[in-house]
């Protein structure tokens, strides 16, 4: 329940919400003391039960972090011809797509993607589209794949004991993993490092660019990088 109204607290409409309640609080500190409506006890719980969505947001909101969505860029040589959501991206792609050379790269992983862009706009989108959640009864079709783990029996029964069992929670902890390392700030060099070694291996001072990279000096970095061809010292400039 108590993370049930977090997550709402912390939706654009929960935040807007907690605007509107401490704006009406300072509005009430600023009236003069007799123009005051005189709560009641009641009163006051019942408001403060009202607003603690709002309490909640404004509580946490400086240590939530979203969820890093998949960022991917489109490029030919050098040159950047889109970026964003992946949907968004093969979109802007679409017309050009029998041009030669065109690479995709996830800002997640660095990792090089091939898409299959024959057919119509409508059915690449459909294609790379997560499935629908199964809504019916029985147990959802995630896209698993089933495969060895071993652990000792201690590990066994801490998992077995977590609401999710153990394929829910080892799930889980890999995700949360995942996530806090596409935030980490040496690992988002690696992968721009990754996406410079497919595109950029043939520039002036790439040498010593990737060494600058490795050794986390991004200045060294974007000053090598700012002689190079295309959108490459923009992409290096923006990097984050």
């Amino acid at each position: 329940m108590a993370k049930a109204t977090l997550r709402a607290s912390l939706s654009p409409l929960g935040l807007a919400r907690a605007a509107i309640s401490v704006a009406s609080l300072f509005s009430r500190a600023r009236r003069p003391l007799a123009s005051c409506d005189v709560w009641g006890a009641d009163e006051l719980v019942a408001s403060a039960w009202r607003f603690r969505g709002a309490a909640l947001a404004l509580l946490f909101l400086p240590w939530y972090k979203y969820p890093m969505e998949d960022i991917y860029s489109a490029f030919i040589g050098t040159t950047r011809l889109a970026s964003g959501s992946l949907e968004d991206v093969l979109t802007r792609v679409y017309p050009q797509r029998q041009a030669g050379g065109l690479l995709f790269f996830n800002h997640k992983t660095g990792a090089q993607t091939d898409f299959n862009l024959s057919g119509s706009l409508e059915e690449i989108l459909a294609s790379v589209a997560e499935p629908a959640a199964k809504t019916g009864p029985g147990r959802p079709r995630l896209g698993v794949v089933s495969t060895e783990v071993t652990l000792l029996p201690r590990h066994w029964a801490w998992l077995e004991a977590q609401p999710g069992r153990a394929s829910g929670t080892l799930r889980k902890l890999v995700e949360e993993t995942m996530e806090k390392e596409a935030r980490d700030p040496k690992k988002r060099l690696e992968v721009l490092g990754k996406i410079l070694w497919a595109l950029a291996g043939n520039e002036p001072g790439f040498e010593e660019a990737s060494r600058a990279l490795y050794a986390g000096d991004r200045e060294s970095l974007k000053r090598l990088a700012s002689h190079w061809s295309g959108d490459l010292p923009e992409l290096v400039a923006t990097w984050s």
